[in-house]
């Protein structure tokens, strides 16, 4: 996915960075999310629930692997449980974002990443 927008990559970054923003985009419009927790850091974590059209909440983590704002940021992303935990037979997504300046505006390289049954990486 690499979408454009006319503004700058430190405005960019903010739909990152904010979680308020972060949730009036994230996940298809018919199971808006809402984050819980929100550590963009090496190392931290990024709770969010997603509620569906019957009310049924499905969980998700992120476990931030790099960041490097405004510009780059990857993480792991995981399906949990009601508790938080991770589940471990679920399929794990690796994301990458690279945010790039580009004719006045900002270019955004979303890449996401899993394994496959047959153990071969998927974008």
């Amino acid at each position: 996915m690499v979408p454009e927008f006319e503004a700058s990559v430190e405005r960019v970054w903010e739909l990152w960075a904010d979680p308020r923003k972060l949730e009036r985009w994230w996940g298809p419009p018919s199971y808006p999310a809402t984050f819980e927790t929100h550590h963009l850091v090496p190392g931290g974590q990024v709770k969010y629930l997603m509620t569906g059209p019957e009310g049924e909440k499905h969980a998700g983590i992120w476990l931030v692997t790099a960041v490097d704002p405004p510009l780059w940021l990857q993480f792991d992303d995981f399906f949990a449980d009601a508790d938080w935990e991770l589940i471990p037979d679920l399929p794990v997504t690796r994301v990458s974002i690279r945010l790039l300046e580009r004719d006045g505006g900002t270019r955004m390289v979303m890449r996401s990443t899993f394994e496959s049954r047959d153990g071969l990486e998927r974008c």
